[in-house]
């Protein structure tokens, strides 16, 4: 295979997943929604119950345990638990941050929306995002795999958390794989980043899907 056609290969591979990414919708029920256009801010969190990873559908746990016997084998000890440490601040701040931002980054311009807030007990209304599945891709050098993510996502009056008023899901929202966003750190360690992103890119087309009650 010359190199002209590799880079074409390529080229088409990363249209693909930038099409993917572009195309992916989550559908909500309006009327179910219409509250938020009367409010000011919204209240946003964060959860991880039942995470599972990769095809397979492993636990957390066990996910976890493999990555940090793989890097340890692969690298050393102090890298394995740099790792895990890592692993344990995206989900505090990284992956929240991101999402948040990406939020309201693409819902500023909407003539009703409210601004959403993380962690802000002020809110009449809260937004849960739980993380249900994750896949951190892959880089083998001229293939690559773009990380995913899927979320269930609930709304309700924050003094009720077990009334739920909506609830939809973020299914599988593809990160980008190329470009400054796609990054692999080797050595058999996932790309955080590259879950950052996919992050960023379910906030995306939820924000995308709110359009249409805050137009």
């Amino acid at each position: 295979m010359n190199s002209t056609l590799s880079y074409r290969i390529i080229f088409l591979l990363a249209l693909l997943f930038t099409f993917t990414a572009q195309s992916q919708v989550v559908k909500i029920d309006k009327k179910e929604l219409a509250f938020l256009a009367d409010e000011e801010i919204v209240n946003v969190t964060f959860s991880f119950n039942n995470l599972l990873f990769n095809g397979d559908d492993i636990t957390e746990v066990a996910f976890l345990s493999h990555i940090d016997e793989k890097i340890r084998r692969i690298q050393n000890d102090t890298i394995a638990e740099t790792f895990s440490s890592l692993y344990e601040q995206s989900k505090k701040e990284d992956f929240l941050i991101a999402y948040v931002q990406e939020l309201n980054k693409t819902t500023r311009d909407y003539k009703k929306a409210p601004k959403f807030i993380l962690n802000n007990d002020d809110a009449k209304y809260t937004m849960n995002v739980n993380a249900d599945w994750m896949y951190f891709g892959y880089n083998i050098g001229f293939v690559k795999q773009a990380a995913k993510l899927t979320t269930s996502i609930t709304f309700f009056a924050s003094e009720s958390p077990d009334q739920i008023i909506s609830k939809t899901v973020s299914s599988r929202a593809t990160g980008v794989s190329y470009g400054d966003n796609f990054e692999t750190e080797g050595g058999g360690i996932p790309c955080l980043k590259c879950m950052v992103n996919a992050y960023e890119r379910s906030a995306y087309t939820l924000a995308r899907a709110l359009k249409r009650v805050l137009k």
